[in-house]
């Protein structure tokens, strides 16, 4: 008997041998599992028209010096919702995140922008992550800042990186064996230096929004940074262009183009524009204008704009061109190529 369940047992080895070997080199060249990961900002503090984004405001020393805030309105965490599809199976997935900011680019030197290429400067080490789960595919995600608040550098546009990462079984009846799955969602952080409709620009009506009336993150940072010396201030000097011209409208044309000179039809610019004016009294200011516009059959999206000092073009949230110049007198063509 025993010699007839030695055999059986071996038998058995034999058979399951070769089956395990095929299945372990399945896993080995299954390739990693992919998941979709959202992000959706929550919490009072989130953009109005950006469900992925939330605000910060650090209230820096030299903001408080102007009396532009106080350290009681400091806010430094904000809070996101993340779900994850499928669901994951793993009780307990790796949940980690990666802070990164976009610099500006440098205004090109032609007017032809080609393949563009974006250098994110990894800022993780000024904030860290937590994350519960608080449904079966959903986590509540918060972000703190721990950089120093008084640093006006770190006031910026930032991007979110969520990571997620879990074993699933292969084999419902087999748990040994598991293939890894992982996902990354992107969310946005604009981190203010005070609060801007409690504190908006002169001829602003005050607000309760972060931003104020201001439509974008990128546009409340530039008028923060002339508030706090960051950037250079509207002054008369910046303004001497600003004169027999301030009544002209200029057109801007921007061609979008494939890699074979191709026209793109449809396709959604959005044009913003910073300028230097003089509004409802003796002093100039920086007036800001976001345009959006769709490419027609030839590839083109037309503005009409006033004078601007510089001027901001977006496909997709990416930016192609900023100009940091004089206003044309007429017209100007920028030809954008999508490779």
């Amino acid at each position: 008997m025993r010699h007839r369940r030695r055999l059986f047992i071996a038998a058995a080895a034999l058979i399951l041998l070769p089956v395990s070997l095929v299945i372990a080199g399945y896993i080995y060249i299954l390739p990693r599992a992919q998941s979709n990961v959202s992000i959706v900002a929550e919490g009072p503090a989130r953009h109005p028209f950006l469900p992925e984004m939330n605000l910060m405001i650090l209230c820096p020393s030299k903001a408080r010096q102007m009396g532009l805030c106080n350290i009681d309105e400091r806010l430094v965490h904000a809070k996101y919702t993340i779900t994850v599809s499928p669901p994951p199976i793993a009780r307990n997935p790796t949940v980690t995140c990666k802070v990164v900011l976009v610099p500006e680019p440098e205004p090109p030197k032609a007017m032809v922008i080609s393949n563009i290429t974006i250098t994110l400067v990894d800022k993780s080490s000024e904030f860290t992550c937590t994350h519960s789960r608080i449904g079966e595919s959903k986590f509540e995600f918060d972000v703190a800042f721990i950089g120093d608040p008084d640093d006006l550098e770190l006031t910026t546009h930032y991007m979110l990186f969520v990571m997620v990462d879990y074993d699933e079984p292969l084999l419902s009846w087999m748990p040994l064996f598991t293939r890894k799955v992982s996902g990354v969602g992107i969310g946005d952080l604009c981190l203010l230096g005070f609060h801007v409709g409690r504190h908006p620009p002169p001829g602003t009506a005050e607000s309760e929004s972060l931003l104020g009336h201001f439509p974008s993150c990128e546009a409340a940072l530039f008028w923060q940074r002339q508030m706090l010396g960051l950037e250079p201030s509207c002054e008369i000097s910046a303004c001497q262009w600003v004169g027999a011209e301030a009544s002209m409208l200029s057109h801007v044309t921007v061609h979008v183009v494939d890699a074979y000179g191709k026209p793109i039809q449809n396709v959604t610019v959005s044009l913003n524009t910073t300028f230097c004016c003089w509004l409802d009294g003796p002093s100039p200011s920086w007036t800001v204008h976001s345009l959006s516009e769709t490419s027609d059959s030839d590839g083109n999206a037309e503005f009409l704009v006033t004078p601007y000092a510089r001027y901001m073009i977006m496909i997709e949230d990416v930016v192609f061109s900023e100009i940091t110049a004089p206003p044309p007198t007429a017209s100007t063509t920028i030809t954008v190529i999508l490779t």
